[in-house]
């Protein structure tokens, strides 16, 4: 019965020491190792999205040529300073060119629009159909951006003919 309780105990001490090992050095190093693996996927996720990143920043990069052209356009058809006197001009020229008499141009005040700000005009002009025609296609044309929002159109009394 000695050998058996002998047993016994030493089977408990062994118990008890794979419960110390387990607790203290097995368990601590295993939570860490799970940390460690979920910081891993995080960083494999990260890795993943800045290659999409790096690949879409390469290909702004070889269309940078085609991107300033289009910012030039853009620049030139939108310039930085309000020229009110230059589109007045302008109308005017078109409105010589095309046989249409610009016979008034009143600017609104400026509207902040963020990157740029807009200037609405109402702009009074008389002549035939086919010229005031001709005259929108070149304002939409000009140096500037032109946008038509609103037209009012109107005959004359005693108008006759298409020139």
């Amino acid at each position: 019965m000695k050998a058996s309780k002998l047993y016994l105990i030493a089977a408990g001490v062994a118990v008890l020491l794979v419960a110390v090992w387990f607790f203290v050095l097995f368990k601590p190093d295993n939570d860490k190792i799970q940390s460690l693996n979920k910081e891993l996927d995080a960083a494999k996720v990260q890795k993943t999205s800045l290659g999409s990143d790096l690949k879409r920043l390469g290909q702004l990069k070889s269309d940078e040529g085609n991107i300033d052209a289009g910012l030039s356009q853009v620049r030139s058809a939108i310039p930085e300073v309000n020229d009110l006197t230059g589109f007045i001009r302008e109308m005017n020229q078109i409105g010589k060119e095309t046989g249409v008499d610009v016979i008034s141009i009143s600017p609104s005040l400026p509207s902040d629009k963020g990157n740029y700000a807009e200037i609405s005009f109402t702009i009074k002009i008389q002549g035939s159909f086919f010229r005031v025609v001709d005259f929108l296609t070149r304002a939409e044309q000009a140096s500037r951006t032109v946008r038509f929002d609103t037209m009012t159109v109107s005959g004359s009394e005693g108008a006759t003919g298409f020139a």
